[in-house]
């Protein structure tokens, strides 16, 4: 049986075409060549299969829709459509659209929310805050530097103009000085040129009855532009001839403005200004360890020299070599004859100490001392002003310690302790009675054994206290009151209220 590809094929009256004979031949090939050429009606040999609009196109047309058969062929729907495809769906299958899954929006819980904005809050708080801060600390540095830009020139200015005779100039202070330490070499560019040396003639009577000039040398620091210069009594003390020299070499005669043997301290003038005058410093700031540098004119010949070194103690009681007990500070800064009355500075080039006195002792070496500054500034605005120390108790008596067997036969005396040695014409303790070669034996009811017990008790008096001196006048014990005057400004350099330590 032979099967040809039009099996469904209709005849143009809508009647389906008899079998060919050949089915009955029981032939059973099948052909899917291309389609051979059918006949619709009785006249057609061949004929073309095509397809339009969903019918099969031919000679005739089809007599009604109804009759056409169902088939896979064939689009029922519009005339539009092309014949279905071999797809089990047909041509015009379009597979369903996969919608992407639906996100859920997340949102911020209002808790969460709540703690963003109050960690926002504080953070601008803490923000704010130090910004003000900040800002209120950055106007207080400039408005203390204003101040110390008008301070700087406010003394600029009057420095020009000659700084007042009767106070001590330029006074540092911690704030408004600066606080950076200076290397050794700055602190000598800072301060070298306002030490100056000093050179002295004293004329001396000979045994010969011959006049004699004993030359003399130390240092002076230069404490106005104008020419006042602070020095030691015993550089000065009994000189005819003062000369200053400064660093560029110029030489000036100086003159006595006044003097104060207790302290040690002189003030003298040179006729000259512009000066480059010290800065004052604040030894009362110091401390064990800190650094200091030495100025002057070590054996009177070598005039600037710079040498450095520490503060080694403070406070110390050392007797001087005229016998006076003084409150001194020491350094290991090399010191030397010659440098007495020369500046001990700080590091920041602050006058700090009045270089005084040296060990002299054989081997011994690295132990200077310096009158403190602060222990001095009133005495120096005083004898600026007056040429004296102005309020200071004074009995008018020189005393004297015998502390050995040597000296007790040397004074002629069997007891060592305290004598009167000597007394001031009309003076409070001649005119109270009291006599030379005198043993004191307790003052104001204290018992005292040295000169400087006694002035120590004197010093915490007041001008015109009464103070009552238990003596031992051969046999006889009496109690003799003094009333204390005012030290008069000729008494100062001898230092009559005052002690010399014999031993």
């Amino acid at each position: 049986m032979t099967y040809e590809p039009n099996t469904n094929g209709y005849e143009p009256n809508g009647t389906p075409e008899e079998p060919s004979s050949s089915d009955s031949a029981g032939s059973s090939s099948y052909h899917t060549g291309s389609i051979p050429s059918q006949g619709y009606g009785s006249t057609a040999s061949s004929s073309d299969f095509s397809y339009s609009a969903g019918s099969p196109s031919s000679s005739g047309n089809p007599s009604s829709s109804s009759s056409q058969p169902s088939s896979s062929y064939y689009s029922t729907g519009s005339q539009n459509r092309y014949p279905a495809s071999s797809s089990p769906y047909g041509y015009n299958y379009q597979p369903p659209r996969q919608e992407k899954p639906h996100k859920e929006p997340k949102y911020m819980t209002r808790g969460f929310g709540t703690l963003l904005i109050c960690l926002a809050l504080v953070l601008s708080m803490i923000l704010g805050v130090g910004g003000g801060i900040l800002a209120f600390n950055l106007m207080q540095e400039d408005e203390m530097l204003a101040a110390s830009s008008s301070s700087a020139s406010e003394s600029s200015a009057s420095s020009s103009q000659g700084a007042p005779a009767t106070t001590l100039p330029s006074t540092s202070s911690g704030s408004s000085g600066s606080t950076d330490s200076l290397s050794v070499k700055e602190i000598a560019a800072v301060a070298a040129d306002s030490v100056v040396e000093i050179t002295t003639e004293v004329e001396m009577q000979s045994f010969w009855n011959t006049q004699t000039v004993e030359a003399g040398a130390g240092s002076g620091v230069i404490i106005s532009e104008d020419g006042y210069i602070i020095t030691n009594n015993h550089v000065i003390e009994d000189s005819n001839n003062v000369i200053v020299k400064l660093t560029n070499g110029e030489t000036y005669p100086a003159t006595l403005v006044g003097t104060d043997a207790e302290t040690d301290i002189a003030i003298i003038k040179i006729e000259a200004t512009g000066l480059k005058a010290a800065t004052i410093g604040n030894s009362s700031e110091l401390e064990v360890g800190d650094i200091v540098v030495a100025i002057g004119n070590p054996l009177g010949q070598l005039g600037g020299t710079v040498t450095d070194g520490i503060v080694s103690a403070l406070d110390r009681t050392i007797t001087t070599s005229d016998g006076e007990t003084r409150n001194l500070m020491q350094t290991n800064a090399a010191v030397n004859p010659g440098n007495s009355g020369g500046g001990l500075f700080n590091d920041r080039g602050e006058l700090i100490g009045i270089v005084n006195a040296k060990t002299s002792e054989t081997g011994v070496e690295g132990l200077g001392f310096a009158i403190p500054i602060d222990d001095v500034k009133d005495i120096i605005n005083d004898l600026m002003e007056n040429g004296y120390v102005t309020g200071r108790p004074f009995m008018g008596a020189t005393l004297v310690t015998i502390n050995s067997p040597q000296t007790m036969m040397q004074a002629g005396v069997d007891r060592t302790g305290v004598y009167i040695y000597s007394l001031v014409e009309n003076g409070a303790s001649e005119q109270a009675g009291l006599q030379v070669g005198d043993y004191v034996l307790m003052v104001d009811g204290t018992v005292v054994s040295t000169s400087d017990e006694v002035k120590n008790i004197i010093r915490d008096h007041e001008v015109g206290d009464t103070v009552t001196f238990t003596i031992l006048r051969g046999n006889e014990t009496l109690e003799i009151p003094v009333t204390l005057a005012e030290q008069p400004a000729e008494t100062a350099s001898s230092g009559a209220n005052s002690s010399a330590n014999n031993g």
